[in-house]
Parts: C-alpha cells; sequence; structure tokens
C-alpha cells in the first residue's frame, strides 16, 4: 500500500478575517516538533498580548501523526478543532496554525465561531506556500571504481535517487527514496556485497519536493 503523502509549509503566512465586529488573525507556519510550536505560539502571545484568545492547532510526525488542537476559553469544540479538521482536510504535517481572536462585542454562536476559525485556517493555508512531504530512507554505500556499473544498474529505477557521489580513493553514493521503496533499495544493494560493495549508513529521513 502507497503511502500517505502530505504538505508541509515552505513559506509561513499571516491572514485577517473580520466578521460581526471581531477580528481574526490566521498565522500558519512550519513546526515540526512541539519545541517549534512553543517557539511559534510565544512569538505570537509576545504580539497579540492583549487579544481575547489565542487558539491553536497543530499536527506533527509524518511517520505516526500526532495532533493536538486548543480553544483557548472558547466554548468547547469551536476553535481548535476546527482549526484542526481544516489542516486534516488540507493533509498538512509538520505544521501549526493560530488563529488570534479580538473580540468585537457581539457573539457570534457556536456555529458563527466554527465558521470563522475554519475560515480563517484556510485562507491562512492557501496563502502560504505548500511542498510536499514524505517519509523517506537515505543509504550511503561505498564501493570501487570497478564496481561502479553495477551499483548505477539498481539506480536505473527511478524510485531510488542519487542525491551525492564522491569519488576518492573509493566511490561513495548518498541514495534516497521514500519509505515504500527504501526495504527494496537496501536489498538490493546487500545483494552486491559479495563484490565488495557495502553499505555505511542508513537511516529514515523526510524528503521534501
Amino acid at each position: 500500500m502507497a503511502q500517505k503523502k502530505f504538505f508541509h509549509i515552505k513559506t509561513p503566512s499571516q491572514v485577517r478575517y473580520k466578521i460581526s465586529g471581531s477580528e481574526f488573525i490566521g498565522y500558519c507556519r512550519s513546526t515540526p516538533t512541539e519545541s517549534d510550536f512553543e517557539l511559534f505560539l510565544h512569538e505570537v502571545k509576545t504580539e497579540h498580548y492583549n487579544a481575547t484568545h489565542h487558539c491553536t492547532a497543530w499536527i506533527i510526525n509524518p511517520w505516526k501523526p500526532v495532533e493536538f488542537s486548543q480553544d483557548d476559553g472558547e466554548p468547547s469544540g469551536t476553535a481548535g478543532l476546527p482549526i484542526l479538521n481544516t489542516m486534516r482536510s488540507a493533509n498538512l504535517c509538520n505544521t501549526g496554525i493560530i488563529v488570534v481572536r479580538y473580540y468585537g462585542g457581539t457573539k457570534l454562536g457556536k456555529a458563527g465561531l466554527i465558521d470563522a476559525y475554519s475560515h480563517t485556517a484556510n485562507l491562512a493555508i492557501k496563502k502560504a506556500t505548500l511542498e510536499n512531504l514524505c517519509t523517506g530512507k537515505e543509504v550511503i554505500v561505498q564501493f570501487g571504481y570497478d564496481q561502479k556499473k553495477q551499483v548505477d544498474f539498481v539506480l536505473l529505477k527511478d524510485k531510488f535517487n542519487l542525491v551525492e557521489a564522491v569519488y576518492l580513493e573509493d566511490i561513495t553514493y548518498t541514495i534516497q527514496s521514500e519509505t515504500e521503496n527504501g526495504a527494496e533499495l537496501v536489498t538490493e544493494l546487500e545483494k552486491l556485497s559479495y563484490l565488495g560493495i557495502k553499505i555505511t549508513d542508513e537511516k529514515d529521513i523526510l524528503i521534501y519536493s
């Protein structure tokens, strides 16, 4: 089964939305970790220290997505969850959204709040620059010049990508693939170990495109 593809925020965004006197300010940014999001939130709260609410949602870890949302004083389920659902619909990951509200004196009701927070989050996502994000594997393989032809033959498959080649006493290739093809890449290279071709390192990575 093909792995799920996500989108990631390449260029952050800021938007404003006004309704019935209230102003909603939405921020969308790359937050690969909880610590990144906490720093993001601190910056927004510092700028908007007198705002009525700072409602948030984030999704991190494309290998095993973890989600969080917070209403910050708004009625339960009317702010953080609508933001999070908007992010889910956009297939975002390693991303945080904060929607700041300045209350304008007119209550919007639960339906109105859900619509306002969803709409602001959607505006922020549309204004941001997105890029593809998927999990991958990186393999570093070392071999002699006499074995270059055999290794290059493995790389004829489009699913394997040579990202760096270093030519010294031996040749060192850094090869990447999406996670679903990672095991096949390792297996294909291990088949050549009898020739002296050896994998010196392999690790999980994120691939942006």
